[in-house]
């Protein structure tokens, strides 16, 4: 089991919703004030600013009292898969409690924001049910097709069973009923 993915699991039941959001998960964060690049420049001029390859970052503040501030600035308008992406990655960093980002941490964040995705256990169930393409992971999961693929051929240790459990009963009919809809529209091959 991955501490990333446990963190992800975890995350998503807590926010109750399917698929994940990442950008309402980090708005019900407390700790963290969340900014576009433009706001960030008008209200936080002293913040360095984000280069153009990046389309989020998280900066940590330590507080005198031990706790830690959150900003994290974001670009709006890198397109909807990779703002969602890099939302999850982000709030990876702040779940897993990172204060500072070296090859390891972002290794975990992109585990992270995989797992919050793409759950591993709904995946498996939609696998159960269909044959499963990129462009199908991709229409279920609202992820990109990159991503997708990269999500059918994760292989990691498996989450603790009632976690697994957990999701399966939370999310697992939402997951059946897309592929439904997608067998509906003839997108879908039958299982």
């Amino acid at each position: 089991m991955s501490r990333p993915a446990l963190t992800a699991a975890r995350c998503l039941l807590k926010a109750g919703s399917f698929p994940a959001e990442p950008l309402g998960m980090l708005r019900r964060c407390r700790g963290v004030w969340l900014y576009t690049v433009e706001e960030a420049c008008r209200w936080l001029p002293a913040l360095p600013t984000l280069p153009p390859e990046c389309d989020a970052r998280t900066y940590a503040f330590r507080l005198r009292g031990g706790g830690i501030r959150w900003i994290l600035c974001y670009r709006a308008d890198a397109g909807a898969g990779r703002v969602r992406f890099s939302l999850a990655h982000e709030l990876g960093h702040i779940a897993l409690r990172h204060p500072e980002a070296g090859p390891r941490e972002e290794a975990e964040a992109n585990a992270f924001a995989s797992a919050l995705l793409v759950p591993p256990p709904l995946l498996a169930l939609a696998q159960e049910r269909a044959a499963l393409t990129p462009a199908l992971v991709s229409a279920v999961f609202g992820v990109s097709a990159a991503m997708a693929a990269a999500a059918l051929s994760r292989r990691e240790a498996p989450l603790p069973e009632e976690t697994a459990a957990a999701l399966r009963e939370a999310f697992g009919g939402q997951v059946l009923a897309r592929l439904g809809e997608l067998r509906g529209a003839g997108l879908c091959p039958g299982g």
